[in-house]
């Protein structure tokens, strides 16, 4: 497993091969249980409903649930 924190981390070649396999994932859109049983934390330093939502929906597909965290301080 690899942690990317910032978009220079991925090389073309990786983001190419994670694009193709999104691709395939949102061609392929039967119900999915990649996640089953498993909480993903989701963080946001700064709020954001569109991006918040768009994780939320993402990770509830693939059959988990989702634990939130904003700060808006």
């Amino acid at each position: 497993m690899q942690h990317y924190l910032h978009e220079l981390d991925v090389s073309a070649d990786d983001s190419r091969e994670i694009l193709k396999g999104a691709a395939e994932l949102k061609a392929d859109r039967r119900p999915r249980t990649d996640l089953a049983g498993k909480h993903v934390a989701l963080y946001f330093a700064k709020p954001s409903v569109r991006t918040r939502t768009s994780f939320t929906v993402g990770v509830r597909e693939l059959g988990g649930d989702v634990v939130e965290r904003l700060d808006c301080a």
